[in-house]
């Protein structure tokens, strides 16, 4: 009989019952929410798990989590304690995907109730291929111009190469690293360097080296210098003899460029040797140059020379 009453207490006025259990529960949901609070907060998203397969994609730095709470739990963390992961170690094929974001809070944060964190986007659509590495030769380039006068002779990286790691489509379109410039501007001596390799590709990492060690060797420019209208020298010859005639030769010289531009020319500098001469007479004579070691002809306006030799009058 009590469980018969207690079923017609229950059906007795069951609209009205409902309808005060409903506006009952509404009023605990706004008792709860009412002193509730919402902040923002800006927090750094984390690629963990990568394995056999990585990002090909561009994904955002960050990712913004909300939390909603009242006071006493905003007060109980900070941005600091909160981390985005994306997680790749479920994941054994390549493919695209759309990959779940999941929020961690520090350990030794105890969360305050009720509390609330949404994060978003709470998902990213991403393109994941296989890893794998590959080695390219390191480059390091210039800065300025050495000393006037001055010129790189031989220029030593190493290592040579860089080991890099990252997926397949982006390496293949990489065919050497850099690492930072090295400044030359006037400098004449040798010297040496240690640069950091520059990394300025997204999902692509350096395994190894991060450091290269540069040496910079000088030596002294090679130039060329052109002479006009030099006039040869007739020597030894015997001296009954004489050439009235002046003769004259363009030609042009190739040596260091600082030693080329403080030459100057002399009375020997081109000269015909004429002691072979015993008659007077019409010759084809060689021209011949008394230079510096370090000089060399490059090119001139003739080989030879055609001389008319007279007996000089005797009074």
């Amino acid at each position: 009989m009590k469980v018969k009453s207690f079923l017609e207490i229950i059906k007795n006025n069951w609209l009205a019952k409902c309808l005060c259990l409903v506006i009952a529960v509404i009023l605990y949901l706004l008792a709860r929410t009412s002193g509730l609070e919402k902040r923002t907060f800006t927090v750094p998203l984390v690629v963990s798990g990568k394995g056999n397969l990585t990002l090909s994609s561009t994904i955002p730095q960050t990712v913004t989590v909300t939390a909603t709470t009242n006071q006493d739990g905003l007060s109980s963390f900070s941005q600091s304690d909160l981390k985005a992961v994306i997680d790749l170690s479920y994941y054994a094929q390549e493919g695209t995907f759309d990959v779940p974001i999941t929020l961690l809070i520090a350990p030794n944060i105890v969360l305050q109730d009720p509390m609330e964190l949404t994060v978003k986007p709470d998902k990213i659509l991403l393109r994941l291929e296989k890893n794998v590495r590959k080695t390219v030769p390191i480059v390091v380039n210039e800065i300025g111009t050495p000393l006037h006068g001055y010129e790189i002779k031989s220029k030593k990286i190493n290592p040579q190469s860089a080991i890099i790691q990252g997926p397949k489509s982006l390496l293949e379109g990489i065919s050497e690293i850099y690492a930072e410039e090295i400044t030359i501007s006037d400098k004449s001596e040798n010297f040496s360097e240690t640069k950091r390799i520059i990394h300025n590709v997204n999902h692509v990492e350096i395994i190894e080296p991060t450091l290269v060690d540069v040496d910079i060797d000088f030596a002294q420019s090679l130039s060329t210098r052109s002479f006009s209208n030099v006039r040869i020298n007739f020597v030894f010859l015997p001296s009954n003899f004489e050439i009235t005639q002046v003769h004259s030769v363009d030609f042009t010289l190739s040596g260091a460029q600082l030693r080329l531009e403080n030459f100057s020319l002399s009375q020997n500098t081109v000269q015909v040797d004429c002691s072979s001469l015993d008659s007077a007479g019409t010759y084809e004579l060689p021209i011949t140059f008394t230079l510096p070691d370090a000089f060399k002809v490059e090119s001139q306006s003739a080989t030879t020379v055609r001389v008319l030799v007279r007996e000089k009058d005797i009074e």
